[in-house]
Parts: C-alpha cells; structure tokens; sequence
C-alpha cells in the first residue's frame, strides 16, 4: 500500500482509539433493536393491514422487513469496520504519513517530511477522551496550504512527543551529511 524509501523504516503505525470506533457503532446496535419493537405494535398493525392481507402475510412481511433492516445495519458495520482499520497513521524515520480511509473505494493519503515538520498540536476534547486518552493532532509543515489533522488518535501526547523526536534526529541527520 504505501512505498517506503530506500533506507526508511517504520517508526509506528497507529490508528484511531476503539472507543472513537465504538462510539460510531453504537447507533447501529440501537437501530437493530428496532425489529424488536414491532411484537409491541403488532395488533395496530393487524389492524391496518388485516382489511388487506391476511395475518400470516403481515407476518411474512414483517419478518421480511426486519431481516432486510438487520442485513443493511449489518453492512453499515462493516463499512464503518472498514475506515476504521484503513484510517492509519503511520511515521517513519523520513516522513509521516496520513492514509484516510474516506470510503470503501476512495482514500486521501497525506506525505510529509519529517524535516517540514513546524509544528504538532493535539485537542482532547471532553471527558471521555481525557479518560480515554484520545484526541486530535494536527501537523502543520513549512509551507503547507493546509495542515494534517489526524481525528480520534490513540494517546496523541505520545505520538507528539515520538514525532518530535524523529523530527530532531531526522534533522541531526541532515545537518551532518
């Protein structure tokens, strides 16, 4: 997926925290629940629809909605799995490098060296991500219209601190060829 240069190793490869993941899934689990809600309005239901069908067509109908409700949530996990596990940052001892998952069929791959690297911030926002150690970074190079920002990252104080460390040996580096 990514080519690495000649003499360039993997320092880390990090992706968003569980809790950013889980957060996202919780709503699905919620929504399956809804099919379960339908034995509570069955009498309305046969109600309405028994001037039409008889009660085993309504029944059939309902068992079909509900399966087909479960398989799209079903899909949607998976392609919330899927971002999930592509969306990586991965920092090397010559560059970072931010792969966003935007899609099934569409990533944004972010390069930057590690000696345009100006300035790293990072944002916890919020109880839960201070409890779970989670926030933002933003990576901002020299002369970069825009900055990389990395959301939902595991233990971003670490990953500033790793690469500003790279930064400064990466820069040693330079400055003795």
């Amino acid at each position: 997926m990514i080519d690495l240069h000649p003499e360039e190793k993997i320092v880390l490869v990090i992706r968003r925290h569980w809790f950013v993941f889980l957060s996202e899934v919780s709503a699905l689990f919620l929504a399956a629940l809804l099919p379960l809600a339908f034995p509570i309005f069955s009498n309305y239901i046969y109600e309405i629809g028994g001037q039409y069908l008889d009660p085993s067509q309504i029944t059939a109908a309902i068992t079909f909605f509900s399966a087909a409700w479960l398989l799209l949530l079903w899909i949607i996990f998976f392609i919330i799995f899927t971002n999930y596990y592509l969306d990586t940052l991965i920092i090397t001892n010559q560059r970072v490098i931010d792969v966003d998952q935007v899609n099934l069929f569409a990533r944004d791959i972010a390069t930057a060296p590690l000696g345009s690297v100006q300035d790293v911030k990072i944002e916890i926002l919020g109880f839960l991500a201070t409890m779970f150690n989670f926030g933002n970074l933003h990576l901002q190079t020299a002369g970069g219209d825009k900055e990389i920002v990395i959301r939902g990252i595991k233990n971003p104080e670490y990953v500033k601190k790793l690469i500003m460390s790279t930064h400064q040996s990466e820069i040693g580096n330079q400055s003795s060829i």
